[in-house]
């Protein structure tokens, strides 16, 4: 018995060795690709603003890219405002927490979702391009099913929430 003869893997179990690798491999290139689909743009940071995402947190600054899935946590005496691409506009108070749940959108027929949540804070959405039925804000509370053209939604530390809607165009 030679010496390659004592290391013989039968090709069943190469195959399937061979198939576990290619299956991690593709995995790892393709989670954080998953995870960083990019919804939006933070036009405006005031101060303090981060935002995180699979885990890894980011200092958000002007002009940096925002994500589905991704947490906006603004400091004290801090903001942010952030246009999604069918041009919906959140802006997001002091000592904030909300969650870009969900953001799609097709230009072409206006149809799409965009789920926002609100753990506490609050934030003013101005609608977009979208077809409002499509826009839904979470909170502790509360699912809000959005059918104005712009809404602003406060929620307390204690999940208190309140809603209210203002009549015209979204600017």
């Amino acid at each position: 018995m030679g010496c390659s003869d004592m290391f013989v893997v039968p090709t069943f179990a190469r195959r399937q060795v061979l198939a576990l690798l290619w299956a991690d491999a593709v995995a790892l290139a393709a989670g954080p690709a998953l995870a960083q689909v990019a919804v939006g743009t933070a036009n405006v940071v005031v101060r303090e603003v981060s935002a995180t995402v699979g885990g890894a947190a980011r200092t958000l600054a002007s002009a940096d890219p925002v994500h589905r899935d991704e947490l906006i946590a603004t400091a004290t005496e801090s903001a942010t405002e952030i246009t999604f691409d069918d041009q919906t506009q959140l802006s997001i108070g002091p000592e904030s927490q909300v969650t870009l749940d969900e953001f799609v959108y097709d230009p072409n027929s206006h149809a799409g979702s965009l789920a926002i949540a609100v753990t506490v804070g609050i934030i003013r959405l101005a609608s977009g391009d979208m077809n409002e039925e499509g826009v839904v804000i979470t909170t502790p509370v509360a699912t809000i099913g959005i059918r104005g053209p712009i809404v602003t939604v406060s929620v307390a530390a204690a999940g208190t929430t309140t809603v209210s809607v203002e009549p015209g165009e979204a600017a």
